[in-house]
């Protein structure tokens, strides 16, 4: 049972990558795109209000900084549009496998339905699209975090910049 439930796992990540990479569906929307990315105006703007509202030398330094990671959240928003999320998507494929493989019912994901539901229904595809499921959103977890971690790094590394 076990073997059978791998292969409709490997089956299922296949053919799920088969139609998202060549439809070009991204799993996740590019990164200059997010409504949490400022544009350099409102960093300048935002630098301004605080520097006005500053009283003395040291606030004034803090909002230096505030506009130093804000701009530098831009800057990696820019290098890494397009390209970051498609590394961090492949990636997540290549190691569903060993990341997202052995799903137990308590990882399946409530937006995938539960696995109790199986129990009445004698379909051997009612556990096989659970388990596609929860694989296909544990890839999809591993590629955000990917994004977000990548993202991190850059911002991390421009503030050190002077």
């Amino acid at each position: 049972m076990n073997r059978n439930i791998f292969r409709m796992l490997v089956l299922g990540l296949t053919l799920l990558a088969l139609w998202v990479i060549p439809s070009g569906r991204g799993l996740l929307p590019q990164v200059a795109a997010s409504d949490d990315v400022p544009d350099l105006q409102e960093c300048e703007s935002q630098f301004e209000t605080c520097k006005a509202a500053a009283d003395d030398k040291k606030e004034k330094k803090k909002c230096k900084k505030k506009q130093k990671r804000c701009t530098c959240t831009y800057v990696c928003a820019e290098r890494m549009a397009g390209g970051i999320d498609r590394q961090c998507e492949t990636m997540a494929q290549r190691n569903a496998e060993r990341d997202c493989g052995s799903v137990s019912p308590s990882d399946i994901p409530p937006e995938c339905g539960h696995f109790e539901d199986c129990y009445n229904d004698p379909d051997p595809a009612c556990e096989r699209n659970l388990y596609d499921c929860a694989v296909a959103w544990c890839v999809r977890e591993a590629a955000s975090r990917c994004v977000a971690e990548e993202t991190q790094d850059c911002i991390d590394e421009c503030m050190l910049e002077e």
